[in-house]
């Protein structure tokens, strides 16, 4: 959760974020040795559902054990509540000082968009 920055508490969207939003601001240490700050954003955050689902088949064809369907589901809903709560902050507040990159990807995980600092303007060569 490297770049991630506590809310106001009152500000929680779910209860159960308030171990995790104490837990923060802890990070503030690590984000002040920081010389910058490299993001890689996906273009929707329930990209995660699928790419858990990939990755428990991955695991399960290499021989390993993996999680089932019902298992994956509980696993990642877990995490979307902070998403949706601290993925704002993020974007309006990078956690250093710049420079900053931004990289969207896609469903395929691959760019689809470099950003200088947390505008949109595109990086530059």
């Amino acid at each position: 959760m490297l770049g991630f920055t506590p809310i106001e508490d009152v500000l929680l969207s779910d209860p159960s974020l308030g171990v995790i939003n104490d837990l923060l601001r802890r990070y503030a240490a690590w984000h002040s040795l920081l010389d910058g700050f490299i993001w890689l954003e996906p273009e929707d955050y329930l990209f995660v559902r699928q790419w858990r689902v990939e990755a428990e088949e991955r695991s399960v064809a290499a021989g390993n054990s993996g999680m089932t369907a019902e298992k994956i589901k509980v696993f990642v809903e877990m995490f979307l509540p902070a998403y949706e709560t601290y993925i704002p902050g993020l974007r309006a507040r990078p956690p250093t000082m710049a420079p900053h990159l931004r990289v969207v990807i896609g469903r395929d995980r691959l760019p689809k968009e470099i950003l200088e600092s947390w505008t949109d303007r595109p990086a530059t060569d």
